[in-house]
């Protein structure tokens, strides 16, 4: 407590001496000093040291302390009375004992006496300073009330605020050093330790035993998972498109095949919920597992109205596969029997609308009036139009149809400039027609009338002419390009770079040069692949040569190291050549050319392959008439499907079945119309032929 109470009266000490200092600056301003606090401190310093030097004297401190003259002698007694007995030495040890700690006490009481003395010098000082110095001041003394107060609070502020870190690091530190202990304790402690570790494993060989606990683990960190479902007719066991599908908090509908498909799905159970209007709705719970949970088929009942239609070909009369029927959102597919039964959720059938679509054949759309409750038998027609030139109005006129002679229309009218018949050639892969004609009036410096090629699109009617010239000859097509072979315009009879074989990219509009020569003694398409032989006219005995080229220009090659002047086709996959010299070569499976025998009156074929490229068909003259012939592309068999008497050649495949052809014959020139897997031909139009149209 006394400790306590001298460190407060320091502390108070100290601020007072600040306190006199500042008011010493404030007193200075405004009244003269008859002496300086300094100097009274000064000299009550003095006083002070000079009592602290006298009660540090070591040598005076000992001489105060020094026994006196009866103890010396009392001593001096005791040292010659040494053979005093042990009892007497014991109590004279002992009042020495007494004596010493007796005089200590003095000591003490003499050293309070000046400490005394040294704060009442002090006292008297600083009475001095406020008694001589100056008079009292109520001014001043709030002055110094002021400034105490507001030291001591600013004082205190920094004490409390050093304080509170302290307090904050030795928390976290206290922390820290908490964790550490407790660990280190937790891991020192062998029983504990292995129990801890123990219980761990079973606690989590039970969870992953659990599904429900296992789960929801998965769950918490983050695990997430996928599934997948088709969703089937009942009744009709077949795939629904556009069917909604909703699971956990995810929905979503099913695509062209019924497949509805789900990811970031959480694992456990979940309610599956499955509906569309005019079905039942179907609603279960699902176990979502580990991995991608393909859940099969879900069969929804149909409650709506419902449909059936039979699609048959219109010339076979066989069923047609892969056909859809939809009405608004509700859709439905064919069996392998041609038959759909589409539901609709419509109330009044007033309202129903359904289109009929199947790759290949032309649409068709039902409305309410002609939809009954029984069985509605469809007969399909190919939806690829024939493109055809007629002069019944006395002009050159291009035309389309369908194929069941149905919305003839106009295509590309004539000017009136046609010289000729125009020549056309149909895409058999798209809705386009190139057009050899000179409908422009367009002739050369020498009067000569210019040919223009034009590609027309069937279904929007527009043209574009890509090229003019003298004469041009087409060769055919292959995939999106046209291969051709003209006349430069404006050039001699002897220009050894007369003639150019041309591949057009309809996709693009990029012409790509495959040759050039004064003339081509024959030129032949083999699926991607042009065989041409240079004409020996104009140019080098060397030049004249049978070479191939990729019909985008690329792979340019020699075939036969000779002039050639004929090409045939003699089956699918050869070539047979006559060349210079009355010799024969052939060419199998675009291999390596060989010479071989002289061959008599080869006769060649003009192969024209399906869409799906699996058959292809040809024309032979067999006793006068003409033959349809079909074959599989890769095992080639050949198959009599027609005869016909003008039968001369084959337009174009309408799809993989159908085949359009043309008849001329004394009584008519028109285009037929006949399905390959049976029922009997059908005449689409009479037509105006040009040379050149059926190359």
């Amino acid at each position: 407590m006394t400790d306590q109470s001298n460190e407060d009266n320091l502390a108070n000490e100290g601020g007072q001496k600040a306190t006199e200092h500042h008011v010493e600056n404030v007193i200075n301003k405004d009244k003269p000093v008859v002496e300086t606090e300094e100097a009274l401190l000064k000299e009550s310093k003095g006083d002070t040291e000079e009592l602290n030097s006298e009660n540090n004297d070591p040598e005076k401190l000992l001489s105060d302390i020094e026994p006196t003259d009866d103890k010396n002698e009392v001593t001096n007694t005791e040292d010659e009375e040494s053979t005093e007995t042990e009892k007497n030495q014991k109590e004279s040890d002992k009042q020495h004992k007494e004596d010493k700690e007796e005089k200590s006490e003095e000591e003490l009481e003499k050293k309070s006496e000046q400490d005394t003395t040294i704060g009442q010098a002090i006292d008297k000082a600083e009475e001095v300073a406020r008694t001589d110095v100056y008079d009292p001041d109520p001014e001043i003394d709030a002055a110094v009330d002021d400034i105490v107060r507001s030291e001591s609070d600013e004082t205190i502020a920094e004490a409390d605020e050093k304080i509170a870190k302290l307090e904050a690091k030795k928390s976290k530190v206290s922390f820290k050093q908490k964790a550490k202990k407790v660990f280190s304790a937790w891991w020192c402690n062998k029983p504990v330790r292995y129990g801890t570790l123990a219980g761990s494993f079973v606690l989590l060989t039970v969870i992953s035993l659990l599904p429900t606990t296992r789960y929801g683990l998965l769950n918490i960190v983050g695990v997430r998972v996928s599934s997948s479902m088709v969703v089937i007719d009942s009744q009709t066991r077949l795939p629904l498109k556009g069917i909604n599908v909703h699971l956990q908090n995810k929905r979503t509908k099913t695509n062209d095949n019924g497949v509805a498909s789900f990811n970031g799905l959480k694992l456990g159970s979940s309610e599956l919920s499955i509906s569309k209007r005019g079905y039942a709705d179907n609603n279960r719970k699902i176990i979502l597992g580990w991995g991608s949970n393909p859940i099969g088929e879900q069969a929804i009942t149909a409650t709506g109205e419902q449909f059936t239609f039979i699609l048959r070909d219109w010339l076979s009369g066989k069923p047609v596969l892969n056909g859809e029927a939809t009405s608004g959102e509700n859709s439905a597919k064919s069996d392998d029997k041609g038959k759909i039964i589409l539901t609709v959720g419509e109330k009044s059938i007033s309202n129903v609308k359904v289109l009929i679509k199947v790759a290949g054949y032309r649409d068709v759309i039902l409305t309410g009036d002609k939809l009954t409750s029984g069985d509605i038998i469809l007969k399909l027609v190919p939806s690829k139009k024939l493109v055809f030139v007629s002069n019944r109005n006395g002009l050159f006129d291009l035309y389309k149809i369908d194929l069941d002679g149905r919305n003839e229309e106009v295509l590309l009218k004539a000017t009136g400039k046609e010289e000729l018949a125009p020549v056309v050639l149909q895409d058999p892969s798209h809705s386009t027609v190139a057009v050899v004609s000179s409908r422009d009036g367009d002739v050369n410096a020498s009067g000569f009338v210019l040919d223009g090629l034009f590609i027309v699109d069937i279904n929007s009617g527009e043209s574009n002419k890509i090229t003019r010239s003298a004469q041009v000859q087409l060769i055919g097509w292959s995939g999106n390009r046209l291969i051709y072979w003209k006349v430069v315009e404006g050039t001699s009879g002897g220009n050894a770079q007369r003639s150019k074989l041309v591949s057009y990219d309809q996709s693009t509009g990029e012409k790509t040069e495959l040759a050039t020569a004064n003339y081509f003694n024959d030129v032949k398409l083999v699926g991607n692949v042009v065989y041409y032989a240079v004409s020996s006219f104009a140019v080098p005995q060397s030049q004249a040569k049978l070479y191939s080229v990729q019909v985008n220009g690329k792979d340019n090659l020699k075939v036969v190291d000779n002039q050639v002047w004929n090409i045939y086709r003699t089956e699918y996959n050869k070539l047979v050549f006559s060349a210079f010299g009355q010799k024969w070569y052939e060419v199998v499976d675009n291999g390596n050319s060989q010479e071989i025998s002289k061959q008599v009156a080869p006769k060649s074929k003009n192969f024209i392959d399906s869409p799906n490229g699996k058959t292809t068909a040809w024309v032979e003259i067999r006793d006068g008439k003409g033959v349809i012939l079909t074959s599989s592309t890769t095992d080639f068999k050949e198959n009599i499907i027609l005869t016909k008497q003008g039968l001369n050649n084959i337009l174009y495949w309408a799809n993989n079945t159908t085949l359009v052809y043309g008849v001329v014959d004394n009584s008519q020139t028109a285009d037929y119309v006949f399905n390959t897997s049976g029922g009997k031909p059908k005449k689409i139009v009479d037509v105006t032929v040009s040379t050149g149209t059926r190359r």
